[in-house]
């Protein structure tokens, strides 16, 4: 990974493919090391630790958000329920409806009743 940083702090490319390639090149090293990194015994547990879990917490940010947007879907579609811990303590998307002055509501979760943002 230090040769690798090395080479791309040494690069003469700065044009916007320039960038682009970085981000390819430094993504692709970040999966090797997961495969170098990760043993099959290590993968064997996550899966049995996920099928066990009656609810699963998923929480990122930055770079790994459409990552845990993807896992967050196929779990669900596997019957799993997720719950997304987002900076916003899960509320990011409804805080940038409701900050567009865009009719939105929240539940927490069938508890109590709906709220919409024109009746705050």
């Amino acid at each position: 990974m230090r040769a690798l940083e090395a080479e791309l702090g040494s690069r003469e490319d700065r044009s916007e493919l320039g960038f682009l390639r970085d981000l390819v090149v430094r993504d692709i090293a970040s999966l090797q090391d997961l495969l170098a990194d990760v043993s099959a015994d290590k993968i064997v547990n996550a899966v049995d630790l996920l099928q066990k879990s009656e609810t699963i917490y998923l929480i990122c940010q930055l770079r790994s958000a459409p990552v845990v947007d993807l896992l967050r879907y196929v779990l669900t579609m596997l019957g799993k329920r997720c719950v997304l811990l987002d900076p916003s303590g899960g509320l990011y998307v409804l805080a940038l409806a409701c900050s567009a002055d865009v009719p939105c509501s929240s539940s927490d979760g069938g508890i109590g009743e709906q709220t919409s943002a024109g009746s705050r």
